[in-house]
């Protein structure tokens, strides 16, 4: 009886579920999508009215404009002198939405292949990209691009795994596509380990929390910085942690990317406050 690897049977089942859990929300795209190629240079209309060997029937710029909202394409070249075509779009990934960006690199003046793929900063490797982009041509099997995805049985695509799958669960063979760069940009930071970060569930806000426990969660108010797709408080604001549902502490002072910096007061339950000094994370005399 032949076995079959357990991480090869996780890379599949992490690819199935890909397919399910994207579709697309395209109210107004296509009118928009028409508007703005009157104003698209030449390879963006390439790639545009160019069509993909699955579906060499349907242009790839209709099939975008009707499966995305708030549709967006740009050219540069790279940083290693490529010619790119970026395109970035609003869809639904696991019943929330979602941003989209997907590159087609040119080989020449009319040749293209497609590039790196990511969703919400979170880069694809090649076999979840040639399902997204099937579904998106509408030549999944699982149906056309405005079904609505069904995920009673899904876990969290960006950091979830099935049980008893090993950790390395995509084979080499099928990385991420490296991303191009225009000049004058530098590239998304990396995802940070989740493991010492805490997120406001409300707003997708995220605190450096160097000691987790178990059944904590905060409230956030305050601002926030995007980077690499993720948020971080920012700025003066209040941090209320509690502990399986019941307040423990609020936090009033300065964050910089997440971390506390600056004065703190900290009060308690007991009516106690003290008072500390941070320096981007780190607490100072």
């Amino acid at each position: 009886m032949t076995t079959i690897p357990r991480n090869l049977v996780a890379f599949l089942l992490l690819t199935l579920m890909a397919a399910v859990l994207f579709c697309g929300c395209s109210t107004g795209a296509a009118l928009q999508n028409d508007v703005e190629s009157l104003f698209d240079d030449k390879y963006v209309s390439t790639v545009k009215q160019g069509y993909l060997q699955m579906a060499p029937n349907r242009a790839i710029g209709e099939a975008f404009g009707n499966f995305f909202g708030n549709p967006k394409w740009r050219s540069f070249e790279s940083t290693d002198h490529q010619r790119v075509v970026e395109f970035t779009g609003q869809c639904t990934w696991d019943n929330k939405p979602a941003d989209c960006k997907m590159q087609f690199v040119f080989k020449d003046e009319t040749e293209f292949e497609t590039g790196a793929v990511s969703i919400n900063g979170t880069d694809l490797n090649v076999l979840q990209t040639a399902v997204i982009m099937a579904k998106i041509m509408g030549t999944g099997s699982s149906g056309g691009a405005a079904e609505t995805a069904d995920t009673s049985t899904s876990v969290h695509p960006d950091t979830s795994q099935p049980s008893g799958a090993s950790n390395q669960a995509e084979p080499a063979a099928n990385p991420p596509a490296p991303v191009a760069v225009p000049p004058g940009e530098s590239a998304a930071p990396p995802v940070p380990d989740f493991s010492h970060w805490i997120e406001d569930s409300r707003t997708g806000v995220y605190l450096w929390n160097p000691e987790p426990a178990e059944g904590e969660s905060i409230v956030w108010s305050g601002g926030f910085v995007t980077d690499g797709n993720i948020r971080y408080a920012e700025g003066s604001g209040v941090v209320t942690w509690y502990r399986n549902g019941e307040v423990i502490q609020i936090d009033e002072g300065g964050f910089s990317h997440g971390r506390h910096h600056g004065h703190f007061s900290h009060k308690f339950p007991s009516g106690r406050i003290i008072y500390s000094n941070w320096d981007h994370g780190r607490e100072i005399e």
